[in-house]
């Protein structure tokens, strides 16, 4: 037996009475309703950022895995010390995916484990074989 809808919650394929549809005239506001722009992705400079950083981190792990593994820990911490100073520089608004939590806590999060990765793989001494 299909369950039974709920009636609070609304019904996605119907409209949402609140949302006038793009082009018609809205009540106290001059003209139509513009229509939205085309979505770009990724559609803020933070996100493109963040595409960067993971895949500097991707290439870094890369590195850590077939060769040598200090140089790819160095690599990983540049992605997230890059992380955090585009965190810095960006507005709230074109934070995209960098934005998690407050600016200050981003960026502080972001360049202590970058900076503690790179600290570590540069003091860690050779293993004797």
């Amino acid at each position: 037996m299909p369950a039974q809808p709920d009636p609070a919650q609304p019904d996605p394929a119907q409209p949402d009475p609140a949302q006038p549809a793009p082009g018609t005239p809205v009540p106290g506001v001059p003209g139509p309703v513009p229509e939205p722009a085309p979505r770009r992705r990724p559609s803020t400079w933070g996100g493109a950022v963040y595409l960067a950083v993971l895949a500097i981190c991707l290439a870094g792990l890369g590195v850590v895995a077939f060769g040598p593994w200090r140089n790819g820990v160095v690599v990983v911490g540049a992605g997230l010390l890059l992380g955090a100073v585009a965190r810095l520089v960006l507005s709230d608004l074109n934070g995209g995916m960098l934005r998690v939590r407050s600016k200050w806590f981003d960026v502080a999060a972001l360049a202590a484990v970058g900076v503690l990765a790179i600290i570590l793989a540069v003091n860690i001494p050779n293993q004797p074989r």
